[in-house]
């Protein structure tokens, strides 16, 4: 990820209308999920919708009004700095009295700093549907793993692995994530989302169910480490 990109993820985003009654950015972004066919609580549509805002670019360009603009869009784009790209964006999007932005500067600046240095240069997560599956690093980590054999506890493409094992290790291996070792906390970690149905799955995703977990690879499969004495 690059220096906007990485700021961008430190928006918090309200959807609200701010007292405009149907006009403003609640009601853009349920058009434009609308417009997709999805739900507007979805991930993945508010993240094109507010990089739509910030950037001028994509589909959702047509559904957004210039959220960062004047100076202060100058300033980040421009920015050689995370520290210069903080101030700038959150100033330009926010547009809150600077006396408020400042009275919390620093600890902005140093969530900025924490983002940049766990993503830059990492690739980002498969955009996903099931056509372009394969092009998900976790799908490719799970494919390097067919054939370990199943191990209680395990969490290696040499010793073996069990099904949570599989996720955690593919996981880290792809996006530096480091996931619990447990199917149970899998299912309540807050920084997962449910889908409504199985169309909305995307190569990569996690499967989990009551005592046993997988990986979505599109194309209605998954793979998964199956049971003791058997093979993924």
């Amino acid at each position: 990820m690059d220096l906007m990109n990485t700021v961008v993820e430190l928006v918090y985003v309200g959807w609200t209308n701010n007292g405009r009654g149907s006009v403003g950015r609640n009601t853009n972004l349920k058009n434009y999920a609308a417009s997709k066919g999805k739900p507007w609580q979805d991930g993945d549509i508010q993240i094109e919708f507010l990089v739509g805002e910030i950037t001028r670019t994509g589909d959702a360009v047509a559904y957004t009004g210039d959220e960062l603009s004047g100076s202060h869009r100058s300033g980040w784009e421009n920015a050689t700095s995370v520290d210069d790209a903080t101030i700038h964006f959150c100033l330009g999007f926010e547009r809150c009295a600077e006396w408020a932005y400042y009275a919390s500067q620093q600890k902005r600046i140093t969530a900025a700093h924490n983002y940049y240095n766990q993503f830059h240069g990492k690739q980002a997560p498969d955009s996903g549907s099931d056509k372009d599956s394969s092009n998900s690093p976790v799908v490719k980590e799970a494919r390097g793993a067919l054939g370990v054999p199943y191990v209680w506890g395990g969490e290696s493409y040499t010793g073996g692995m069990d099904c949570s094992g599989l996720v955690k290790v593919c996981y880290q291996r792809a996006y530096g994530i480091s996931l619990p070792h447990y199917t149970g906390s899998l299912m309540t970690d807050s920084r997962f989302r449910t889908v409504g149905s199985i169309d909305q799955l995307k190569g990569g995703d996690i499967i989990v169910s009551a005592n046993h977990v997988g990986i979505y690879t599109g194309a209605g499969t998954v793979i998964h480490e199956p049971q003791p004495r058997r093979r993924l």
